[in-house]
């Protein structure tokens, strides 16, 4: 796939693992969309922050026994282009990303305390407790412009910005999987490859693709974000793809959401696995 933004990410990658590892690094990539809040020219393709758009009889998402989340962005469908990314989104709507964070903790948990809470963290949608919630509003629904239960005061709930589409660009295969996966003889190769990765440019706000390359995924979790497994997936595995990535500045957290392949095409958001990093 081209790179439509006109940033080489790959090169210097590819130079310091050789010409073998590194075609086969480089062939390993996931097409996705770049986005961002910071104004520009491109197309707007969501919102960050704000007021969201909601069916009127639709409850606010909450974490449970928590409170309220707070609506992180909002995605457009009908305004990406169509064809690009490895997986199939529905083609028209919303999708809505919620979450419990730092913000949240200290205006509307009793104790104020840090949760170390797994659902927190990271999680399944689907589980008691859990931290984020992704919703899909089909284009034919009836919405109008909710306002967030703990009031539009606060420093999400206010203020919307439009997300922008930067353009296209060939995802990387994260520094930390790379690292254990293309094996180099010699000390110091971590400190030369993570230099290698610093030459490119990473995301933070991101539609596919794998996880920004210096925010690394647990090597544990390593099925969850790269679908093209140097093995490929193993019967049962329960693989997904990265749906999305958005960085909170006001929690200065990225939160990652992860999908299985087949119910983003089937229009499934109920059960997304969510990874929280500072």
């Amino acid at each position: 796939m081209a790179n439509n933004l006109e940033i080489n990410l790959h090169q210097p990658v590819m130079d310091f693992l050789g010409p073998e590892m590194g075609e086969h690094w480089r062939a390993r990539t996931r097409p996705a969309f770049a986005v961002t809040p910071d104004g520009g020219d491109g197309p707007v393709v969501g919102q960050l922050y704000g007021r969201p758009f909601l069916p009127a009889d639709m409850p606010w998402p909450e974490r449970a026994g928590y409170g309220p989340m707070s609506h992180v962005a909002t995605i457009d469908l009908a305004a990406l282009p169509q064809g690009v990314l490895d997986f199939d989104l529905p083609r028209d709507g919303t999708l809505l990303f919620f979450h419990w964070g730092h913000y949240e903790i200290a205006n509307y948990q009793e104790d104020n305390e840090w949760d170390d809470n797994v659902y927190y963290f990271e999680g399944r949608s689907s589980e008691p407790g859990a931290g984020c919630r992704v919703l899909h509003i089909p284009g034919s629904t009836e919405t109008v412009l909710r306002s967030a239960p703990h009031g539009d005061d606060s420093c999400k709930a206010g203020v919307g910005r439009p997300l922008r589409l930067l353009g296209t660009f060939a995802s990387r295969l994260c520094w930390e999987l790379t690292e254990v996966e293309y094996l180099l003889p010699g000390d110091g190769k971590s400190t030369a490859l993570a230099e290698a990765f610093d030459q490119g440019q990473f995301f933070s706000y991101q539609i596919g693709g794998h996880q920004d390359p210096l925010i690394s995924p647990s090597v544990d979790n390593a099925p969850r974000g790269d679908l093209r497994g140097p093995h490929g997936p193993q019967p049962g595995e329960d693989v997904m793809v990265m749906l999305a990535v958005f960085y909170d500045r006001n929690d200065d957290v990225y939160t990652h959401w992860f999908i299985r392949p087949e119910h983003a095409q089937q229009g499934r958001f109920d059960d997304v696995y969510y990874d929280l990093q500072n």
